[in-house]
């Protein structure tokens, strides 16, 4: 059962992604649409997922929580008010259009600069299931497609069976690692393991060569991964899967109150 600790440490960390948030779609109102600084356009999209994540995990958890106008991703239909522009009644449809032109590419730029050179994958290798020479290669692999692979040798000597997988993971990274991962994967961590080296609280969207039973018995309930059914990877390995989508079916594969 969740408690009102974990409740009260995802709404403090909703209240600071949204002050993020805040001060970062003021930095990037002061710039024209063709100058915006990538980080900032990088850190804009990272606060809203990271807003959009918690509010999920909290209505799974049944809080309610109010909408704030600024968290959800803007449309074209709210491309300039998003970025407070207000065209004066001179401007021609034409500079309109090249605005909402200058900052879908932006966008589009800022959204996969976010998905491949800022996400991070931990792997752990072990002497059978994911060897030392497996997880060299999935690091090859990552840097092929411009993401960065950790690897590290598990303290288990057992061969691994589990993943953890972040909300903040992209549908396509996702697939792909599910694609190269030769391992038999029966466990999925929750999504907000609450581990600062492989969980929730670290910085890698995704570790593979996780072991079920490590720390078993030390850990919470929050920690106790979830034993995969049957089709359920499969359904995060849809090709074509939009992020959206993607996050939806991970939150009901691995939320900790399923």
């Amino acid at each position: 059962m969740t408690t009102q600790a974990e409740i009260d440490e995802q709404q403090k960390l909703l209240a600071t992604h949204r002050k993020t948030l805040a001060i970062l779609l003021e930095q990037r109102a002061k710039h024209t649409c063709a100058n915006v600084p990538p980080s900032i356009e990088h850190g804009i999209d990272e606060a809203r997922q990271n807003i959009k994540a918690i509010k999920q995990v909290l209505k799974l958890w049944g809080i309610q929580i109010s909408d704030n106008t600024l968290d959800n991703f803007v449309t074209e239909d709210t491309l300039a008010s998003d970025l407070n522009i207000l065209p004066p009644p001179n401007q021609t449809s034409k500079v309109i259009a090249t605005s909402r032109e200058n900052i879908r590419f932006s966008r589009e730029a800022s959204l996969e600069y976010m998905y491949r050179q800022r996400q991070k994958v931990m792997i752990y290798w072990h002497n059978e299931g994911l060897t030392k020479a497996d997880a060299l290669e999935l690091v090859g692999f990552l840097a092929d497609i411009g993401v960065r692979g950790t690897i590290t040798k598990h303290i288990k000597e057992a061969a691994p069976d589990a993943i953890f997988i972040s909300p903040q993971a992209s549908a396509a990274l996702t697939r792909q690692m599910l694609e190269k991962i030769t391992y038999k994967i029966s466990y999925i961590f929750p999504i907000d393991y609450p581990d600062p080296e492989c969980g929730a609280l670290s910085d890698f969207v995704m570790s593979v060569g996780l072991q079920s039973s490590t720390n078993k018995e030390f850990r919470s309930k929050q920690e106790e991964p979830i034993r995969l059914k049957r089709g359920q990877l499969k359904r995060l390995m849809e090709p074509g899967l939009n992020n959206n989508e993607f996050r939806h079916r991970l939150i009901q594969i691995a939320s900790s109150t399923t």
